[in-house]
């Protein structure tokens, strides 16, 4: 993601899983600038409430529906 930006070849946002090996969802937040969206396949109560507290802009719960998906998208479009 780093690498793509220095390159001048901007995104618009970040939809990725919660939980990655290298760089989670929390930590991407700390780098990443634009609008990030987290899925999760374990939606335990309070996870929401701490990703958003994270700066996460918003967090889905998999699988993922496609009208819910879709609203968010057009949120920041």
């Amino acid at each position: 993601i780093r690498k793509i930006a220095k390159e001048g070849r901007p995104y618009h946002m970040v939809l990725m899983d919660i939980q990655m090996p290298v760089l989670d969802g929390y930590k991407l937040r700390n780098y990443c600038e634009r609008f990030v969206i987290v899925l999760t396949a374990s939606a335990i109560e309070g996870d929401q409430k701490k990703c958003l507290a994270s700066g996460i802009n918003d967090y889905l719960a998999k699988p993922v529906r496609l009208a819910l998906l879709k609203e968010n998208l057009e949120t920041i479009c």
